[in-house]
């Protein structure tokens, strides 16, 4: 750390720069000049660096979305530049600028996450709170765009509390609009609701329209999805008023579209979807315009009119077909599912069963790899935070351009004499702080220690909790979601052999019935393993039993998988002499489980899992080495969650929930579990424990 003089020292240097840079900027900006011509005139002139790199990162919002590649040359410059000047400030905010690059183009989480901790700990030395909390925001924004939601929403508790603190309730809405998003997508519908209302107080109080749209647009959906269509419609017009921009209003006159279809008020749901219609075509908003006719697709279905339904149907795929190479790939996947989903419910009230199971095949196709709704909403929410920044800059500029120019003399004079009165004036108020605050330093640090060392176990204990919690939270909401897909599936099937059977139409019947008891022996499975995972306990009896009842178990359990397979578990290193060694009675499901995963996800004519061990410190190390298929790398984060599935149910069958037991089971002991290695030639997975 500096000491106390430079840490106050670099203080007023860097409220200097600001000074400097705010004045310039004020003076620089014409009236009716436009924004990125005015900018680039300037970088042509002799201007301080710090002011250049102001005006460089400013080039690169304004240019993100027209010329991507021009504002990256823009951006690459404000980084090399910022590093040549003294204060760092410069050099974070184009730094956060990169991040958020690295985000929007999808660059793997590792190398965006290695960026943003390098510029937490640049923030931190230069003890700069505002830093440190937009650095949170930033790996909230990575990890949720990673779908890594738990991760995600404690960056943003992170930095949302470092704003409460300082009360800025302008940079409060930023984390309360993430965050509800989250906790949504979990489930928690009643937590979220809360956010989003806290949000639009925020924002209405600082007279932020744009964040108030956002957020009534989120509070209706959450009625939305509630079936709660009335207030659905009550928010989504209370979120229209506030819109000031086409896009949001588009938006918008499409939801209360559907809404008012679904309340079967035709005339007002006709009247929402034109104007939805005539905002995307006047300003070609590609995004919406599929979803338009999509959704007048559902209107004409929702009378009956059928014809008229798939018409608009059709327009809506050739759409999505024209736009496929301008929309991102999360767009297209959401509207190919809600298009085959509009077709199956429209062919199944039409009489068409066999069209409508068609289309239910390639929706569920299409879902059981993709996120659906959850990630298109994930990208309109940061699409439109891209767009409420751009905004802010646009706003702040156009406020420089009013003041206009003075004459040269005036604007020197000005300048010289505002600076040294500020920083004569910051320098009295340092300096009558610091020897104020020098007094009561000792004091506070000793009161620190003492009350840090008397709640240390209450915080250890509140900190097990929060993540016992949020485990619940996150299992109850997995959960839910998988057990209901196949008992819709299961209801799909049954209404379809409802309708051959009373239209004797019997030569049909295999296929629904094999989908019925293939989805049947599913949940019984989903169960199962359900039960397992939700009866695992941190204190759980500690039963020791010998390493040969955990092989017998596995020989036992596996013995059907290995015949057929023609597979070979090998016991090598250190246990081949079937040493007396005596483990928890619960490692027998591990084993079975990381053995059977060797043996399931291997296309070798001889499945073969090698198994050693070693004694390292007082601790049980185990090796288990396959020649599987591998794990591809994007997953390798991801293995241990509940219900992570890496391949189609017709691949491999399985529900996903092995690896999650192995791992609790594993935790609750106080060891470890983690993969080593995994490639074309097979994985290796290690396991440590007492």
């Amino acid at each position: 750390m500096l000491p106390k003089e430079k840490k106050y020292g670099k203080f007023l240097t860097r409220v200097i720069y600001f000074l400097l840079w705010m004045v310039m900027t004020i003076q620089l900006v014409r009236a009716q000049t436009p924004i990125i011509d005015t900018y680039k005139a300037e970088l042509e002139k002799d201007i301080h660096d710090s002011t250049r790199v102001y005006y460089l990162l400013v080039l690169y919002e304004e240019t993100f979305e027209s010329d991507p590649l021009e504002a990256e040359n823009y951006l690459q410059q404000a980084i090399k530049l910022s590093r040549q000047i003294p204060d760092k400030f410069h050099y974070l905010q184009a730094g956060l600028a990169q991040s958020r690059l690295l985000i929007y183009n999808e660059v793997p989480l590792d190398s965006t996450v290695a960026l943003l901790m390098d510029l937490l700990d640049l923030a931190r030395d230069m003890d700069d709170e505002r830093g440190q909390a937009d650095v949170f925001f930033e790996l909230g924004e990575a990890y949720q765009f990673a779908n890594q939601d738990e991760k995600a929403f404690l960056y943003y508790k992170e930095g949302l509390e470092i704003y409460q603190r300082l009360d800025e309730p302008e940079n409060i809405v930023w984390y309360l609009n993430p965050m509800g998003v989250i906790l949504h997508e979990k489930g928690d519908k009643d937590e979220a609701f809360y956010y989003y209302k806290e949000g639009v107080e925020l924002a209405i109080s600082v007279n932020d329209s744009s964040w108030v749209t956002m957020f009534y647009n989120n509070m209706a959906e959450v009625h939305r999805e509630s079936m709660e269509f009335e207030e659905a419609i009550l928010y989504y017009a209370r979120g229209l008023e506030t819109s000031n921009n086409p896009w949001d209003s588009c938006l918008i006159y499409t939801n209360l579209g559907m809404m008012y279809t679904n309340v079967e008020n035709f005339s007002k749901a006709s009247d929402h979807l034109e104007r939805a219609r005539i905002l995307g075509l006047k300003y070609e908003i590609k995004e919406e315009l599929c979803n338009v006719f999509l959704r007048w697709g559902d209107f004409y279905a929702a009378q009956g009119l059928h014809e008229k339904a798939f018409e608009e149907f059709d327009i809506a795929e050739m759409l999505i077909n024209q736009y496929e190479t301008d929309l991102s790939v999360d767009y297209t996947e959401y509207f190919w599912i809600e298009l085959y989903k509009s077709r199956a419910k429209a062919y199944e009230e039409f009489g068409d069963p066999a069209k409508a199971l068609a289309y239910h095949k390639k929706y569920k196709l299409i879902e059981d790899t993709l996120y659906g709704e959850e990630k298109r909403k994930l990208i309109l929410n940061l699409d439109a935070g891209y767009r409420i920044g751009q905004k802010e800059i646009e706003n702040q500029l156009l406020k420089t351009t009013s003041s206009g120019y003075k004459t040269e003399i005036q604007r020197k004079t000005f300048t010289i004499l505002a600076v040294v009165l500020i920083a004569l004036l910051f320098l009295a108020l340092t300096y009558m702080l610091y020897i104020s605050n020098r007094r009561s330093k000792q004091y506070a640090k000793e009161l620190e220690a003492e009350v840090e060392a008397s709640t240390r176990d209450v915080r250890l204990t509140n900190l097990k909790l929060e993540n016992s919690n949020a485990e619940l939270q996150s299992f109850a909401s997995i959960t839910s979601h998988d057990l209901k897909e196949p008992l819709r599936t299961i209801a799909g099937f049954t209404s379809f052999l409802e309708q051959n059977i009373n239209n004797k139409q019997y030569e049909n019947l295999a296929t629904p019935v094999g989908f019925i008891k293939t989805n049947v022996a599913r949940m019984f499975r989903l169960i199962e393993d359900i039960l397992a995972y939700s009866s695992l306990t941190e204190n759980a009896e500690k039963e020791l039993i010998s390493f040969n009842e955990i092989k017998e178990h596995v020989r036992e359990s596996l013995r059907t998988m290995i015949e057929e397979k023609d597979a070979e578990i090998i016991y090598g290193t250190g246990l081949a002499k079937a040493e007396p060694l005596m483990l928890p009675s619960r490692l027998k499901v591990v084993f079975k489980n990381l053995i059977e995963n060797g043996i399931k996800y291997n296309t070798n004519e001889k499945p073969q899992v090698v198994i050693s061990y070693s004694a390292q410190g007082g601790k049980h190390v185990f090796l288990f080495a396959d020649n599987g298929i591998g794990i591809a790398p994007e997953y390798r984060e991801t293995i241990f969650e509940m219900f992570k599935r890496l391949h189609t149910r017709d691949e491999y069958r399985g529900t996903g929930v092995g690896l999650a037991i192995c791992k609790k089971t594993i935790q609750n002991l106080g060891g470890k579990l983690y993969l080593n290695r995994s490639d074309e030639n097979g994985s290796e997975f290690y396991l440590e424990i007492s």
